[in-house]
């Protein structure tokens, strides 16, 4: 029961984690740009 419920909530944050992931890579690419030109 509690592995099941563990793996339901790993699936619920998963798709935040990516979300925040991706944000911080075009931050990082939108601060580099400055640096490139």
């Amino acid at each position: 029961m509690s592995t099941k419920a563990n793996m339901r909530k790993g699936r619920g944050l998963w798709p935040f984690f990516m979300a925040k992931r991706l944000a911080w890579q075009i931050l990082v690419d939108f601060l580099s740009l400055p640096i490139y030109y």
